[in-house]
């Protein structure tokens, strides 16, 4: 689980927008990596990295189950591989 920072705002088209930092001048995420918040809810899929290579945005496409788009704004959010992320949604559901 890798913290890729705090939701900065979420546009209409349903995609939460936020920076991250590089690690070693490497990006310690992917597109298409699963997203989730704090509190281990599902938030949906990174869809794009872009901006100046030494501090990037990342564009999380949301899920339709996030409806109060803006409580996701200033939220922190955490990116997993998919088996991560199969993991802790079993758990959570339990």
């Amino acid at each position: 689980m890798q913290w890729i920072g705090k939701v900065l705002h979420v546009t209409p088209f349903k995609h939460a927008i936020t920076r991250i930092r590089p690690i070693k001048g490497r990006l310690p995420v992917e597109v298409n990596m699963y997203v989730i918040d704090d509190d281990f809810r599902p938030v949906g899929k990174i869809d794009n990295i872009f901006g100046p290579i030494e501090h990037p945005y990342i564009s999380v496409r949301l899920n339709a189950k996030v409806r109060d788009l803006s409580k996701l704004v200033g939220r922190n959010l955490y990116a997993l591989s998919e088996r991560e992320y199969e993991q802790i949604v079993s758990r959570v559901r339990l």
